[in-house]
């Protein structure tokens, strides 16, 4: 019995380390932003004003992944001025994690952009956000593990695919990242919630 008890104790300290070690980088509000920011533009695209060609299709998610990345970089920066020591430590862990993926997937996106070949820019930006949150995962809350093999599943399904009609292309973008960011932001959200009722 008391082997037991100390078993539960110990795994009970471990998880309360892990959670600890949880980087406060991703907060749910400009993560939901980003998912709203997605699905306007794919509302846009499909009913208002459909991309004339591909350059035109992925200059407009570009400006949109622009924008989301300023969003997020204001709500970190404010909060870097703001953060302990420790909390800096796990804000450069994550986005360390974080950037090599992003990194990658920004010059071959270039690269594409260059050569003129835009028909797998969906499949490229969705599989390395997945990895990008994948190699993060240790540092996001647990559901985040099931967000990123959400990306990567859509990158697969989008490279099975293959070169899909504009139509469907906004779709398969909006779908993928408005889905995949409110999940984000939903699980990022119920862990600051039970962070806080676990200091009450």
């Amino acid at each position: 019995m008391h082997w037991r008890e100390a078993s539960e104790q110990i795994a009970a300290i471990h998880s309360q380390v892990l959670r600890s070690e949880l980087s406060p980088a991703f907060r749910a509000a400009p993560t939901a932003a980003t998912a709203a920011l997605a699905t306007l533009l794919m509302a846009y695209q499909l009913w208002i004003a459909l991309p004339s060609d591909d350059l035109s299709f992925a200059w407009q998610w570009l400006a949109l992944a622009v924008g989301a990345l300023l969003i997020c970089a204001s709500d970190l920066l404010y909060r870097w001025t703001r953060a302990t020591r420790d909390e800096r430590r796990r804000f450069a862990q994550a986005l360390t994690q974080l950037s090599p993926a992003l990194l990658v997937g920004a010059a071959l996106t270039g690269d594409q952009l260059l050569r003129a070949d835009l028909g797998n820019l969906p499949a490229l930006w969705t599989a390395h956000f997945g990895v990008a949150l994948w190699a993060a995962r240790q540092y996001l809350p647990r559901g985040m593990t099931k967000v990123a093999t959400f990306y990567l599943l859509g990158a697969l399904g989008l490279l099975v695919l293959g070169d899909l009609a504009l139509p469907a292309r906004s779709l398969a973008m909006g779908a993928l990242f408005g889905c995949g960011q409110a999940a984000s932001a939903l699980y990022l959200h119920r862990h600051y919630q039970s962070q806080r009722g676990n200091l009450r």
